[in-house]
Order: structure tokens, then sequence, then C-alpha cells
């Protein structure tokens, strides 16, 4: 039926996108109320002014934010002259200079961004949509017309009396294109005429959302979709069917249209936000959680404004439901659970098997996922209890087996199929019925090992022969990693610690890991793994990260003190640069290893959740990592995480002086004197993407001697400053790490006592002069 329907649209003339743009698919969104900052739930209006502050307008004010607080600008009852017009703030424009436009339900105000200063026009008015016009000038829809608005002199003219205008596009400089609840019209700017044209659309009592771009109008059709027009000749171009492509949506009035960076078109409908890129004709859409129950989701119903921002992110208004910010995360990692195929979240295990990954689940069986066309075909055993995959290894081409709570399984990836064990290796999974296997390893001679509650065990699977290493086994001590280094030795992770298997001889060791400075060793150890140089990086559930030189049988460890985000470390991957990843409970983390440096990364960089699981972690042949955990698994390139973004805009947000806030915004200096010399500096890197990751130095000249490195401490204070001239500096990295080395700075004056003077000082020895000639 589908099909049959698609067809028909398509021979009408709607241009139905054959694929998905899947530009949702890895997006984070975080969420703004009156709980966390909003003065008010419904937001109608957002814009960023020159500096790199975000307005947003709503219900009961206008409110500015920094990446931290919202600081709010109302309307002052009887006081119109000097505040907003209104409370109620339904269109923000911001057309580069110091000046902020705020349209109201009470007419339109000028906002000096650097002073705080407001000027208000045309009161009584219901202001609608406000555009830039020639030079400088704005065109302003109102329910009472539309009207010419000269910045420069600060003169309003009614162009079109009487009429309810809805809406305005500029075609060009002479041509501006206005929509009514009836028609719309074409007004002539040079001759002061207009008049109705048709685009064979129906009457729309809502406001008519209508852009300008690429020599096309584009126009938001309620129930239907966009259509497009060629804005010189106003003649029909295409239309884009939103029901063909999304069927579940059955009534969606386009509340908002914008088009933004990279030419996507942003659409915010009564139940979610489309987005239709423009070049490649796909389409995207994300639902509104209507429950208002699940993380990282959109909420609000309907949708409002749409606005993209200087670094990308997708700001979302809404009725009653706040603001929404929607960081896209192109280009980072990639995140795959219960949301786009998984059976269950709790990720376990993996195993490469050609283009598809295992995906080993708490309980829920085998998840292929195919990393092409990522689509997802489930296989569960038929055996209770063995579900459950803890590890999986390859011991035959397209044939694995796993570790599971039941004994070992068995599974055919050509078929795709759990499979009873061959004949030759039946005895071993028989000696391992109803046992515990937490891992499971294959080395170079092909011999299997396998950690288990009842010790450790070994199968070699060309001979078909096992064995129990009794002096090797402890009792509930769980064995949780195999690493074969380049001379046959495998290191053995485990509660009690570090392990070595020597091949030369056959036996196994204790390799104690002590914590320099102390007698202490090293236990938990969750996973080893080996850099090209055979430095040997152990990763501890109890302790953190560490290295260990087997020749010089040295360990170093590394806490959350070297900056290791927790000291819940489950496992490390080394990559081609040779850098380690490790997962931990607070997110991954990269180690540097020549300059001993962690980044750490979160939920907001994309990954499946801060929390990851003990032997979830591969690397694949193409180089790529997968971490799995407890909402999916997440699967990047790690050479292709370069820093992105350019430098950030940095703000002094606040000063104060003996505790009390002063307006330095444009003056660029701040004078005090020597009894009021207790200043405080509030400042913030104005990137949004992730504010908690922001980096802030800075430095008071003639007090500091040099720059102070604060982490994400976005504030100082200065007290008992002696009288004299400083500058205050301030410079700010991004929350990629990229820094903008050109500081933001303020000069600061605290004045002498008089008598300090020179002024003073001379009047004094003429004062005592005169009073040895009075005397003598």
């Amino acid at each position: 039926m589908r099909f049959k329907g698609g067809l028909l649209l398509y021979l009408l003339g709607w241009s139905i996108p054959s694929l998905f743009a899947q530009v949702f698919q890895n997006a984070w969104v975080e969420n703004f109320d009156n709980r966390n900052g909003l003065s008010q739930n419904t937001v109608w209006s957002i814009s960023q002014d020159s500096r790199g502050f975000l307005w947003v307008g709503t219900d009961d004010g206008l409110l500015r934010y920094d990446g931290y607080q919202f600081k709010p600008y109302r309307a002052q009852i009887g006081k119109s002259a000097v505040g907003l017009p209104s409370n109620s703030i339904r269109q923000l424009f911001h057309n580069g200079d110091e000046h902020l436009w705020v349209g109201t339900r009470n007419g339109i105000a000028q906002l000096n961004i650097l002073t705080d200063s407001i000027r208000t026009f045309l009161p009584n008015i219901r202001i609608r949509k406000i555009l830039p016009g020639a030079k400088g000038k704005l065109w302003v829809c109102s329910n009472k017309g539309l009207y010419f608005l000269d910045t420069k002199s600060k003169r309003t003219y009614c162009k079109i009396p009487k009429l309810n205008i809805l809406n305005a596009a500029q075609l060009d400089t002479n041509r501006l294109l206005i929509s009514t609840s009836e028609n719309y019209w074409l007004l002539d700017v040079k001759k002061n005429q207009y008049k109705v044209v048709s685009f064979g659309l129906a009457p729309d009592n809502d406001i008519r959302q209508m852009q300008v771009y690429n020599n096309l109008i584009w126009i938001g059709v309620e129930n239907e979709g966009v259509w497009t027009f060629d804005s010189h000749s106003l003649k029909l171009v295409k239309k884009y069917s939103l029901r063909a492509l999304f069927p579940e949506l059955i009534t969606f009035p386009i509340r908002s249209m914008t088009i933004g960076k990279n030419g996507r078109c942003w659409l915010s409908l009564q139940s979610g936000l489309v987005c239709l890129d423009t070049k490649t004709e796909k389409m995207d859409f994300l639902p509104s959680d209507l429950t208002y129950q699940r993380l990282n989701s959109l909420k609000g119903s309907p949708l409002n404004d749409i606005f993209e921002d200087n670094s990308g992110l997708v700001w979302v208004g809404s009725n009653n439901s706040g603001l929404n910010k929607i960081n896209l995360r192109l280009g980072k990692f990639r995140t795959i659970n219960q949301d786009n195929g998984l059976n269950y979240n709790f990720v376990l295990s993996f195993a490469e098997a050609g283009d598809n990954l295992l995906v080993g689940t708490d309980g829920e069986g085998i998840n292929v996922w195919n990393k092409k066309t990522g689509k997802v075909r489930v296989s569960k055993p038929e055996t209770e209890g063995q579900s459950q995959l803890f590890a999986m290894i390859e011991v035959e081409p397209g044939l694995y087996w796993g570790a599971t709570s039941n004994g070992l399984v068995q599974f055919d990836a050509k078929k795709g199929k759990f499979t009873a064990p061959l004949p030759a290796c039946k005895a071993a999974f028989d000696t391992l019925q109803s046992t515990a296997i937490r891992t499971i390893y294959m080395d170079s001679r092909k011999r299997v090992w396998m950690g288990t509650t009842k010790g450790l065990f070994t199968f070699d699977y060309p001979t078909k022969a096992y064995r129990f290493w009794a002096n090797a086994s402890g009792y509930d001590d769980l064995i949780n990693s195999f690493k074969e280094d380049s001379k046959g030795t495998i290191w053995i992770g485990r509660g009690v610690g570090l392990q070595k298997y020597s091949p030369i001889n056959e036996t196994i060791e204790s390799v104690p890991l002590v914590i320099p400075s102390t007698n202490i060793e090293v236990g938990d150890v969750s996973s080893v793994n080996l850099s090209s140089d055979s430095v040997l990086w152990i990763s501890s559930y109890r302790v953190g990260f560490g290295k260990y030189n087997p020749l010089s049988k040295r360990f170093k460890l590394y806490t959350t003190d070297d900056g290791l985000p927790n000291s819940i470390v489950y496992g490390s991957l080394v990559d081609d640069n040779g850098q380690v990843w490790m997962s931990t409970n607070m997110g991954l983390a990269r180690f540097n290893p020549k300059n001993e440096t962690f980044t750490a990364f979160d939920v907001h960089d994309g990954i499946q959740n801060n929390e990851f699981n003990g032997g979830a972690y591969l690397k694949l042949a193409s180089g790529e990592m997968a971490f799995g955990g407890v909402n999916g698994f997440t699967i990047f390139q790690p050479t292709g995480l370069q820093r992105r973004g350019s430098p950030s805009p940095v703000a002094i947000t606040e000063v104060k002086v003996m505790n009390h806030s002063v307006n330095v915004f444009g003056k660029g200096m701040i004078e005090t004197s020597y009894t009021e010399n207790f200043l405080s500096f509030e400042f913030a890197a104005l990137d949004f993407t992730s504010p908690q990751k922001n980096q802030y130095a800075y430095q008071l000249e003639g007090v500091d001697k040099n720059w102070i490195y604060s982490g994400n401490r976005h504030f100082v204070s200065y007290s008992q400053i002696p009288p004299g001239e400083y500058v205050f500096k301030v410079k700010a990295s991004n929350s990629d790490g990229v820094w903008n080395e050109t500081p933001l700075t303020l000069k600061v004056r605290v004045t002498a006592p008089f008598w300090t003077k020179d002024w003073f000082r001379f009047l004094a020895v003429m004062a005592g002069v005169a009073a040895l000639v009075v005397f003598f």
C-alpha cells in the first residue's frame, strides 16, 4: 500500500526522498525549562548575537544564555520607555551589530546588547515577524499591517495598513512576499504597490512558514509538506511529501521553518522535528517524547521556533515544555542500541565476523549487526542460561564459541544461528556444562583459554585436549582477561592481580603490581593490553589504569588525579597511533603515552552512556573500536576523532565590586577606589556544545605573574588590590579543547587615597612652608 501511495504522489508532482538522512541517529538532546533556568516554559523565538550569547524569547520575558545561566530582561510596569514593551516575546532579530530587535505583543524594542539600554517603537501593535530590508532597514509584520523601520533615523512607516500580516519573505531588493490568513501578496517596494498572488494553497489562519533559499521560495504546507516555487516566476518547482515518508504523521501543521548551515531545512511540527537536506533531498524525523519520561529526547508538543547556532547546535522552542538543545554530534561516535535495532541494551561482548559485528548481550543472545547496512538479526540459544554472552572467539572461519553463564555455546555466523559443537569438541562442552565462564581467548597456537568460576581451563583446538590448571585456580576468583605478547607469554588479569604463563616451562606465576611509594598491590585486574613496544596496559576495577614494563618490572599507576575520569576501568584498546582508549564508569578516556595526558568523552560526545561493561571492548580489522555498556554500544574510528570547531568567543558575563554588580559592557574599563578593592569576575566561553568541558585561563596583569589555568571554573575573585592600573585578561577553549588564544581584556583602575597624590603632597609642603613663615 505504501508503494502505491508513493507512486500516486510522485505522479501528482510530489518528491519523495528515497532514503532517510539519518541526521538524528546519534543526536543528543538536552532540555531546559523553569526548573533549570527558564523564566517560563513557552519559547517563541531564539537568536544569537554578534558576541555569541544566545537569546530566548518566552511568554515571561527575554533571556540571555551564556552556557551556565539565563539572565532575564522583563517589562517594567508603568515604565515602558526604559523596559521591554511586553513580557510576551514573539520574535527576535539580530543583524550583526550591537542591537537585538525584540518583537512583542505590544510593540517592538531595540536592545543595546552592550549597555542593556532599550528603546521602543510601534506601541500597542502585535509583532509577528521582523526581517531585514535594504541598507540596514527592517520590515515588521504585525496585526495592523506591514511597517518599514529606518534603524538610523528611528522612524517607522506603514507600507500596507489594516491587513493582519502573518509572515513575509524578501524575494529581492524590490519585491516582498507577504502572507495573511486569506491570501499571499506581492509588494513592489519602489512603487509601493501590492497585489494578490496565488500559489494554489488553501487559506491558513496559522503563520504560513516561508523561506527564500537558492532562488526558491520554500513554503510549509499544513498536513502535506514543503512546496518550492521559483522566486522570479512564482511557478511551482517541487513538492516534498512528509506523509509519504513518515506515515505515522496524521495532522501536522508546520509551526516553524528555517534553512541553516549546509542547506538543511528544519521544520517544527506538532509532534516532532523534520530535517530536509536541500542538497540530497533526504529527510529525517525526530519525534517528541509525549510521555515526558525519556532521557535524551525532544520535549514539547507543539514545537515552535528553530535556530541553528554558530557551532551547529539546533535549538527548538516549544509550547509549555521549554527549550531543546540538539547536538547532532556528526563525525564523532556512533551509538547502536534498541532505538536502532538491538533487542537489548546491556552489551557484554563482541566478535567480528566479516561485515558483521556479533554483539553478545546480558541474557538476550547474540545480535548480528551489519556494519554496512545497520540491520540487526537476533539469535538465541535454546538452552536456558546460555543467552548471557560474556565473551566470544572465532575458532574456525565463521564458527564462534561463546562463554556464557551456563557453559560453552557454538554460533555459526554463516548460518546465523547456534549449532551443536563438533563431535571432536563435545567433550570440552560437556566438561564445562553448567559452569559459568567469564572470559575466553584463543592464542597463536590455537589453544583456547577459559576463565571460569571453577578455575582456569585450556583446550588445545588442534589436538582437542583440554586441561584444568589447578595451581592457577582459586575459588570464586574471577579471571577477566587474557593477552598474548610476541614471545608467546600469556598475561592473565584476574581478581587477585596479574599473572603470566611462560610457554617455555608451561608454568603460571603471579606478577606483583606494587603502587610506587606504597606496599599496596593492585588487584581486580579487569583487562590487560599491549603496545607495540611490549608495554603492558593494566586496567583495574578498583584503582584505575596503569603501565607495567615486563623488563624493568616497574609499574606506574594513573588515577583521577592525573585526569582519568573514573577509578573503575573496564577495558582498554590501543589504536594505530599508539594511544590507549579505555572504558570507565564515567565515560571513555583516551590516554596519550607521550605526554601522559587523558582526554575524556561522555554522553555529550555521543557515547552510549557514561557507564560501560567489563569484557565489552573490541578493536576491529578496520581500526575501528567498539565499547559496550548499559545502553548499547559505541563504535568509532579513533583516527577520525579530530578536534573540531573554531575557537570559541569568550565573554565577561558579570563584574562585581564589593559583591555588587557593575555594568562595564561597552566601556572597556572599571574604576574603583582603594576602599572598594574586592573585585570578582565571571566569564564564559560561548560554545554551548558541552559547557562543562569548556576550559579557562585568566590573569590580572600586575597581580598574577603568569596565566592561571582554572579548568572549567569560570569565575575568580581578587581582594585588597593595591592602588594602580591593571588589565584583567581571560581566554578559553571550546569543549573539543580548541583554545582561543586571543584574550578578552578589561582595564582595571584602583584609585589611591587623596593624601598619596602629588597635588596633595604639594599643598601639604606649601602649607608647611607658610606655617613656618608665619611662625617665625
